[in-house]
C-alpha cells in the first residue's frame, strides 16, 4: 500500500522459538536427527523463506534499491533449552549455533545480549563486509531518523547513536558509546569496549576482558580496581 511513499515496516517473526512447532518437516523429515532437531531446522527454513518473500516483493515493486533492511535477533541463543528429551544431543550442540561468548537467553552474561545483525541497502552498503562496531537496538531510532533526514534536535533525548557512518563505510565519522547497559532479573551488565562488567543482584562487580576471555571465566575486578569502580558507578547511576 505504501510502496510509492517512504514507509517503515517492523516485521517480527517468532521463529525459531519454543515450543518447537513446524507445519512441515520438509526436507528434514528423513534426516537421522531427533524430532526436536528436525523441527528447529524446519522453523529456521520457514523464517528464511519468509525473508525471501519480503525481498522478492521489494524487487517486484521496483523499490529494492531504495530500501534499507535490518535483520537481527532479540536475545542470545537458547536452543539448548528446547529439547524435549534432555538425554539427547541438544539442538544447540547439534547445529553448533551457540554464540562465541558465555551467556544465553535468560541470563545476564555477554552472550545473553550479543546477537548477529545484518543490514542490506543496495548501492549504499558494500556487500559482504563484516564490521565489529558495537551497537545496540536503542541506536536504531537515531539511525533511521538520519536515513530519513529527520531533524531530531526538538525530540526528547535518547541514549542511541546513529550507526549510519558505519553502514556507509565511514568509520572515521562514527561516534562510539562510552558503555552499553542492561539489567535483567536484578542483575546488571555493562559493555565498554572489550570490557564486560557484571553485577549479580547488588553484589560485587565482576570484570572480564572479552578480547582474551570471551567465556568470562577470569574475573579481573581485583587487578583493575579503578575500572571496576567506574563500572560500579555507572551501574549505580
Amino acid at each position: 500500500e505504501h510502496r510509492d511513499t517512504p514507509f517503515f515496516l517492523y516485521l517480527s517473526p517468532a521463529l525459531p522459538h519454543g515450543p518447537l512447532i513446524a507445519p512441515d518437516l520438509n526436507v528434514y523429515r528423513d534426516k537421522p536427527w531427533t524430532i526436536g532437531q528436525k523441527e528447529w531446522a524446519a522453523m529456521v527454513s520457514r523464517l528464511d523463506q519468509s525473508v525471501g518473500d519480503v525481498l522478492n516483493l521489494l524487487d517486484e515493486l521496483g523499490i529494492d534499491e531504495q530500501t534499507l533492511i535490518f535483520f537481527a535477533s532479540d536475545n542470545g541463543h537458547a536452543a539448548n533449552g528446547y529439547n524435549r528429551d534432555k538425554t539427547e544431543v541438544s539442538i544447540g550442540e547439534h547445529f553448533q549455533n551457540r554464540g562465541p561468548t558465555r551467556g544465553k537467553k535468560g541470563d545476564s552474561y555477554e552472550g545473553a545480549f550479543r546477537v548477529p545483525a545484518l543490514a542490506r541497502w543496495p548501492g549504499k552498503i558494500k556487500a559482504g563486509q563484516v564490521n565489529d562496531h558495537i551497537w545496540a537496538f536503542w541506536d536504531f531510532l537515531p539511525t533511521a531518523a538520519e536515513v530519513a533526514g529527520i531533524d531530531t534536535s526538538s525530540l526528547p533525548p535518547n541514549h542511541g547513536i546513529s550507526i549510519l557512518p558505519t553502514l556507509l563505510g565511514k568509520p572515521d565519522q562514527q561516534k562510539q558509546h562510552e558503555f552499553l547497559y542492561w539489567e535483567f532479573s536484578r542483575n546488571q551488565a555493562i559493555r565498554s569496549g572489550n570490557w564486560f562488567g557484571h553485577r549479580r543482584s547488588g553484589g560485587e562487580v565482576e570484570l572480564y576482558d572479552l578480547s582474551s576471555d570471551p567465556e568470562q571465566e577470569n574475573d579481573l575486578a581485583n587487578s583493575t580496581q579503578a575500572l571496576a569502580r567506574r563500572i560500579a558507578e555507572w551501574m549505580n547511576q
